[in-house]
């Protein structure tokens, strides 16, 4: 447990610093511009938005890093993984900007949506796996529960995996939902 949380702070400590860089260097920024990004596909009909949470502005807040922001969608019942409570749902981002969402449903089922920046020769029909348990949980900051941390894997074309690592919005920018 120590180790993962020391590459969190790791991961946390570069995607801040990253982050000051892009937003405080280039010749072309022109922040506060008024000027809102594209909304995001994929995020009609979720079960977050059935709940209050609107994707699009999460996904605004943490655009992919990749700068094209067409994020395909991927689900799965992990029901036999983990629980989510009926109704609620955990949101959790990426430093690419990728997006998880774990909810249950009025069925009983907890099912893990993942919205995926686009990578080279990723498997738009892959079913996201994982390795251990996510950690879901109240957000002591945020208006929306957390996905505290998450490790999926999503095929590509050449039988490998992208690993992405997800922690509660709010901590590497700031997010309306969050103080």
């Amino acid at each position: 447990m120590k180790t993962r949380t020391k590459s969190f702070f790791k991961v946390l400590s570069v995607l801040a610093l990253v982050s000051t860089l892009t937003v405080s260097c280039g010749k072309n920024n022109k922040s506060g511009g008024g000027k809102s990004s594209p909304s995001v596909n994929g995020f009609n009909n979720t079960m977050a938005g059935a709940y209050g949470v609107d994707l699009n502005i999460i996904g605004n807040e943490y655009p992919c890093t990749s700068g094209n922001q067409q994020r395909i969608r991927y689900q799965r019942d992990i029901s036999n993984i983990t629980r989510a409570n009926v109704g609620t749902v955990h949101v959790g981002v990426t430093a690419g900007g990728d997006i998880a969402v774990i909810s249950g449903n009025q069925s009983g089922q907890t099912l893990l949506e993942v919205f995926a920046c686009p990578r080279a020769g990723l498997v738009t029909n892959a079913r996201p796996e994982m390795q251990q348990r996510p950690v879901i949980q109240e957000s002591r900051n945020c208006s929306i529960p957390e996905i505290t941390a998450a490790d999926f894997f999503l095929q590509n074309t050449q039988g490998y995996y992208y690993q992405l690592k997800f922690y509660p919005i709010g901590l590497s920018a700031p997010s309306r939902y969050c103080q």
